[in-house]
């Protein structure tokens, strides 16, 4: 999951990249199989010469993983039993960085702790007088790792400053924990273990799904078989005899996930019943800018037809920032019957131009693939949620495809697929390119884009040959008007 970094983080993390990421697996891969009880996902661990946090982090991202974030009891102690408890993994007291930190402006020492997923740390497993904010001068002790009294691997959390402040009374770790979670093609699955395998194609051996460098398809798994206001799940799944595609599918060059353990491939929003109406609301996470694609049906009870332009579902984007996007997809126009010979009039042919027919099973079962795009801007994409609120109406949500559009340097190529190869950087980690964002754009720290960065730039004109590297906004070898149209797009404060 991205979010949104503070300042001083990035900043730390732009030293970090410049630095060397070699660091060798001392505990190699292994997973918390879903059959043990576990999550799926998968953990090693890795050590370098007297890692920062932020060099820590920034090495689990370039693995595409992330330093690890627990999320129960359960799978700390796993993971302290399997990969943070190995001997090679501490130094002395000293064992791995986790993904665990305090945000700049919390109250200390205890306040406001963060894992890297996103998610507030909810329960402890602090060594005892721990977390403290540090002393005898040093930094803010704001990140997190395994620490032990008497020296030997114990199972138990200590704070520390980002860089080694070498006045403490304890030694440097030299290692981190990478959790790898991601499910980029949405089949339940984490990718890390498909492309060991070879279940996942990665032609260019980038670490990317193939799949995954243009897009994200989000697993409906969590609402298999729901479709009624009581929660209840039927395994007919309302579909009666259809027979909807499994596994992931390419529709007209979109590839869109159909969960193998959802009934008949499909998830299903519950009829309007009672004074209550159907929802589903899908996590999204993503920056503005991008195409939601909905490969949906409905089924329409006798006498309603879903051809009827009265009868309607409502989308809604929500974002980040409170404010929401609501698009109406009518009968007839975005939407028709999987069964429509239950009524009568056949099967409507949509009009809309976001919709188009992408999958026929015979004469009555058919999907319809609607895209909803969302404009460039500041706000992320919480989420999209599916609302079926005339009676007797059902929509069925067969899958959800996100495909990014945003190209925010203006190169002709989407920034989601060259952030994910590594083309582009994202060292704050929120999904957007640096070079496209204020703090990266503020050559000389001083809080806004102005008069001194562009002085800096045009002193800086020309191949940069190592000279003033940040002046070469594009990393493209040379300080040239693409940086400068870059760096006045952004004139101003930064917020």
């Amino acid at each position: 999951m991205y979010r949104r970094m503070n300042r001083p983080f990035v900043a730390g993390s732009l030293a970090a990249l410049t630095a060397s990421l070699s660091a060798s697996a001392q505990v190699a891969p292994v997973q918390w199989r879903v059959a043990d009880g576990g999550n799926g996902h998968w953990y090693a661990g890795y050590v370098g010469a007297n890692p920062s946090w932020t060099h820590a982090r920034t090495d689990a991202r370039a693995r595409h993983g992330d330093l690890v974030s627990y999320s129960t009891v359960d799978e700390s102690n796993w993971v302290y039993a399997n990969v943070a408890s190995s001997p090679s993994m501490w130094n002395y007291r000293m064992g791995p960085w986790i993904g665990l930190y305090q945000p700049e402006g919390t109250a200390e020492p205890g306040s406001g702790w963060m894992w890297c997923d996103g998610q507030p740390m909810t329960w402890t497993n602090w060594m005892p007088d721990q977390p403290h904010n540090g002393w005898n001068g040093g930094p803010e002790c704001d990140h997190a790792k395994y620490i032990s009294w008497p020296p030997q691997p114990m199972n138990q959390w200590g704070a520390d400053s980002d860089v080694h402040y070498p006045s403490y009374h304890w030694e440097a770790n030299r290692s981190w924990i990478v959790e790898w979670s991601d499910d980029c093609n949405g089949d339940g699955i984490v990718d890390f273990g498909q492309l060991q395998d070879g279940t996942l194609a990665d032609a260019n051996s980038n670490g990317v799904a193939d799949v995954c460098e243009r897009f994200r398809m989000v697993s409906l798994a969590p609402w298999a078989n729901f479709h009624r206001t009581n929660g209840s799940s039927d395994p007919r799944g309302f579909t009666a005899g259809a027979t909807y595609p499994t596994g992931t599918q390419q529709y007209d060059g979109i590839p869109v996930t159909h969960g193998a353990d959802l009934a008949y491939g499909y998830s299903a929003i519950p009829e309007f019943n009672g004074g209550q109406f159907g929802t589903l609301t899908v996590p999204v996470n993503q920056p503005s800018g991008l195409d939601i694609h909905l490969a949906m049906n409905i089924w329409a009870r006798w006498p309603v037809g879903s051809c009827d332009p009265n009868l309607s579902v409502f989308v809604t984007i929500n974002m980040d920032d409170g404010s929401q996007q609501v698009h109406e997809l009518r009968g007839g126009e975005h939407l028709r019957d999987h069964n429509q010979s239950w009524t009568s009039g056949g099967i409507c042919a949509p009009s809309a131009p976001n919709v188009r027919e992408v999958w026929r099973n015979g004469s009555n079962q058919v999907i319809d693939l609607v895209t909803i795009s969302v404009p460039s801007g500041p706000a992320r994409v919480e989420s999209v949620t599916i609302e079926s609120v005339d009676f007797g109406f059902w929509a069925m949500v067969l899958g959800v495809t996100l495909e990014p559009t945003d190209d925010c340097n203006g190169d002709g190529l989407p920034d989601y697929g060259q952030l994910a190869t590594g083309q582009l950087q994202d060292l704050d980690f929120d999904g957007r390119p640096d070079q496209c964002q204020c703090w990266y754009l503020d050559l000389d720290s001083s809080g806004a884009v102005d008069g001194a960065d562009l002085s800096m730039v045009l002193r800086a004109w020309g191949p940069t040959g190592g000279l003033m590297p940040r002046a070469d906004i594009d990393r493209n070898g040379a300080v040239d008007g693409l940086d400068l149209a870059m760096l006045l797009a952004s004139w101003g404060p930064c917020n």
